[in-house]
């Protein structure tokens, strides 16, 4: 510890429900360092996690506004913060607020008395632009272009850096933090089993439930676990995420929608599946399950294999598949329908790794540092 207070504004488009959202909930929330005092400014609106961050006491600034018509609000919104609480690090998450933040930083007016030392958040990996509108592959262009300039640049996976570092990003700014995940509330409680069931629409243990979290995104692949499902119809499928309750797929895959009690889901899942075919970085999804005990398949995305390939005993936290590839994923779900065994070792394993390895508080030191380190 240096010794003096470090005030950080952390700057997101908004707290709507997402992996990056709650990786930064997580972080202004628990804050274990005596030393970090956290600010949050939203761009666009508070949202889903709004409640949270006000609850916890975290000053909240929201500035409003949609689109590019919005830029210059955004802008001048975050100079007014900087100016009004003189943060020692400027923290963007995600490209928008990335750009956002580094724009700010170079205009002249309102006059700063500190210029904050800027971090920058990178949160996917692969991502294929191609599907998303051009103002994205704009602003991962220019990140590219201005990453020399930060003081650093926080991915959440080996394979977000490597990914972006080949994409021009700077390689020396780069700092892998993983996610951290919360062992408390995400746990094995077989008190709650029944309950979770009935949530998930199944009165009893007689069928196995492979239960996904993710949005309706096009990098989330809900076609190639629509089309693994229809070959396992013995198989309750389950997804939660927003928008899961539009999905047009086979009988036993049944879309619920936005949760807010994805804690509870997970204790009647019998194993958690994510079909992702490109751009995670580091699953929230993953880390949640394997905190409460649960077996992974996974599509070889982001650091999915890093998280679930066996440890140094041999025992592995899942089973990894390469993406784009329904028979793999059926194939794996049935491995560990067939094998309850040898499920349960590689939840146990699982919840190992979220205690020793992924652990919000490891999360949290690692950020402290960087912070220290940083305006040291």
């Amino acid at each position: 510890m240096n010794g003096r207070l470090i005030r950080v504004l952390h700057v997101i488009v908004d707290l709507e429900a997402g992996g990056a959202e709650r990786a930064l909930v997580n972080l202004v929330t628990r804050n274990e360092a005596p030393d970090v005092e956290h600010h949050v400014l939203c761009l666009r609106l508070g949202g889903f996690y709004e409640g949270a961050v006000r609850k916890a006491g975290v000053p909240l600034h929201i500035a409003g506004g949609e689109g590019v018509r919005a830029l210059p609000g955004w802008i001048a919104a975050v100079r007014r913060a900087v100016a009004e609480i003189e943060p020692d690090v400027l923290q963007g998450w995600m490209y928008y607020a990335n750009l956002v933040c580094h724009a700010a930083l170079r205009f002249p007016w309102p006059r700063l008395r500190r210029r904050p030392k800027l971090v920058w958040g990178i949160r996917c990996s692969d991502m294929d632009l191609d599907r998303y509108p051009k103002n994205l592959r704009r602003a991962v262009r220019l990140g590219a272009r201005w990453s020399g300039s930060v003081a650093a640049i926080v991915a959440n996976s080996h394979a977000g850096r490597d990914v972006h570092v080949a994409a021009g990003y700077a390689a020396e700014r780069f700092e892998v933090i993983p996610n951290g995940f919360d062992a408390d509330a995400f746990r094995p409680d077989p008190s709650r089993r029944a309950a979770a069931r009935e949530a998930l629409g199944e009165a009893d243990d007689a069928r196995f439930v492979a239960l996904t979290v993710a949005r309706i995104d096009p990098m989330k692949d809900y076609d190639t676990l629509a089309a693994a499902a229809r070959t396992l119809p013995e198989v309750r499928f389950v997804a939660a995420g927003l928008e899961t309750e539009r999905l047009d797929g086979p009988a036993n895959l049944t879309g619920l929608g936005r949760r807010p009690d994805v804690d509870l889901l997970l204790q009647g899942a019998d194993c958690l599946v994510s079909s992702s075919a490109y751009g995670e970085g580091m699953s929230n999804a993953i880390g949640e399950a394997m905190a409460c005990g649960l077996p992974v398949v996974a599509t070889d995305v982001g650091d999915a294999a890093r998280m679930l390939a066996p440890g140094p005993d041999g025992e592995p936290a899942g089973l990894v598949v390469p993406p784009r590839d329904p028979a793999a994923l059926a194939e794996s779900v049935r491995a560990l329908a067939d094998d309850p065994e040898g499920g349960r070792a590689m939840g146990a394993e699982g919840r190992r790794r979220v205690e020793t390895v992924y652990s919000l508080a490891a999360c949290d030191r690692h950020y402290a540092e960087l912070y220290r380190r940083v305006t040291a």
